[in-house]
């Protein structure tokens, strides 16, 4: 099976993990298969696989870029790295939960196989659930999220979300002001221009 280590950050780190023997999923003909390793290039570029069950015509050569190769039961490679987190996690730990289609910040209360009681943050603890890993509803507290939310050290920060709109607005605002001064000066020149003309 084509294990994922903690310390592999993208798909070119994993790919070049591949060896003789390994089994991943190879995508063909936008379907992915179960596929085994058969030969990896000296410079692990590429590797030659085999569909098992399948004839050695079906046999090929997937490199690098073709991006065809990915770690079993993963839609991606990054949702790989989604469900090994999932399978770690730690009672007080700060993730995501979805609910009403909308994703909030929460905290793990309490991990019991492959279900986790989390609560979500700044809500009343009525709310507390139980959440499968296995539902789709959870995922890690990453950087983009934190960025475009506010999210500072575990915490929703609410004041830094109403400062960076108060901010948007004045900047925008300011900016209509300068086009409204800009088209007054256009049309008091325009009018000159006709007045000059006229006479």
């Amino acid at each position: 099976m084509c294990a994922l280590k903690k310390e592999i950050n993208n798909y070119d780190e994993w790919f070049s993990t591949l060896k003789v023997g390994m089994k991943c999923q190879g995508n063909h003909e936008a379907n992915w298969y179960e596929v085994e390793i058969i030969k990896v290039s000296d410079d692990q570029d590429w590797v030659e696989i085999t569909y098992p069950g399948w004839g050695a015509e079906w046999n090929e050569i997937i490199s690098k870029s073709s991006n065809r190769l990915k770690p079993f039961s993963a839609t991606t490679f990054e949702e790989s790295q989604e469900q090994d987190f999932l399978k770690n996690l730690e009672v007080g730990q700060r993730i995501l939960g979805e609910s009403d289609n909308a994703w909030y910040e929460v905290e793990v209360l309490n991990v019991d196989g492959d279900n986790v009681n989390v609560t979500w943050i700044g809500w009343n603890s009525s709310f507390d659930e139980v959440i499968p890993i296995s539902s789709g509803r959870l995922k890690p507290l990453d950087s983009e999220f934190a960025e475009q939310y506010g999210v500072q050290n575990g915490y929703l920060n609410l004041n830094d979300i109403s400062n960076n709109m108060i901010e948007n607005f004045v900047e925008l605002t300011n900016y209509i002001k300068g086009l409204e001064k800009a088209n007054s000066l256009l049309k008091a020149r325009i009018e000159a221009l006709e007045q000059k003309f006229d006479a």
